[in-house]
């Protein structure tokens, strides 16, 4: 039997045998046992760990076509691939087909969730402020000047994190990242540093870690920062704002690329690479990123 890409399997039943081994009742009537054993003990996250504890690994229920684990902080998420339950006639995953394991992730379910409110709120309250103090200014030439276009980008780029974080579509999960995002780091962290003086030469000064204020009111040194630990969290996302978010730090890191042709201001282009890396590795991930969630 080959079941259509689409096609979403539920958890029916689940029946505990022994150890951290469960029988899995499938919608399509199939059964595979599961032995979470090797999952629970690999662990680092003591929220995890705690179900090393046969009395909170038993105490289980089936909802909504998954498995909860019933205290109602935790749940536990089966996604069943392919090549672990037998090729095509086993249990195809409920999300990312072309994937062919079995992925058991471990979250605080109410955590993420909360923090991913908060933390999409943040983002879009920081877009609204910088839409203002970014977009308007006083120059000797022109005296008080407005930038319609660049308000009217960053303040919808708010608006549109802000309903992410009133519809929950954002959960700060680090379960399943792969290795290689983390790698992506250091071009956080130079963002948020700011190392350059008054004559746009570098200062590594440490003090600026705690004294810039580019991180926190520049749009070309905030967005970094969001879009290294949206990174992380993707695909627990919410797809409109994040590719918004990359699509718009991918234009602004483009055109200040433009640095490197001003002479004086080279290492200002240099500090706007992160911007454009991350803006394009987040625009990628969609396509090529995989992450078992």
């Amino acid at each position: 039997m080959i079941l259509a890409e689409n096609a979403v399997i539920d958890i029916k039943k689940a029946e505990y045998i022994d150890g951290y081994k469960l029988r899995l009742v499938f919608s399509n009537n199939k059964e595979r046992i599961v032995d979470f054993g090797t999952f629970l003990h690999n662990a680092l996250n003591p929220m995890i760990r705690k179900y090393l504890k046969l009395d909170n690994f038993k105490n289980f229920t089936v909802a909504y076509g998954d498995l909860f684990w019933n205290d109602y902080l935790d749940n536990v998420t089966f996604q069943a691939r392919n090549s672990k339950f037998g090729g095509a006639s086993g249990v195809p995953p409920r999300s990312h087909p072309q994937i062919s394991e079995l992925s058991v992730n471990v979250t605080l379910s109410n955590y993420k969730e909360k923090m991913g409110r908060i933390f999409a709120a943040f983002m879009g309250v920081n877009f609204i402020v910088i839409a203002f103090v970014q977009g308007m200014g006083h120059t000797e030439k022109y005296g008080f000047v407005v930038q319609p276009g660049s308000i009217i980008a960053s303040v919808f780029l708010g608006v549109a994190w802000i309903v992410a974080a009133f519809r929950g579509t954002l959960k700060s999960s680090f379960e399943g990242v792969p290795t290689w995002r983390y790698f992506l780091f250091p071009l956080a962290l130079l963002v948020y540093w700011a190392p350059y003086n008054d004559l746009i030469r570098p200062d590594f000064n440490p003090l600026l870690l705690f004294t810039s204020t580019d991180s926190a009111l520049t749009f070309c040194f905030t967005t970094p920062v969001f879009l290294f630990l949206l990174i992380l969290f993707y695909p627990c996302v919410d797809p409109l704002a994040y590719r918004l978010t990359a699509f718009n730090g991918l234009l602004y890191g483009l055109f200040n690329m433009t640095h490197f042709f001003n002479p004086g201001f080279e290492w200002m282009g240099v500090l706007h690479i992160p911007l454009l890396t991350l803006s394009f590795v987040a625009l990628s991930l969609p396509r090529f990123g995989k992450r078992s969630v």
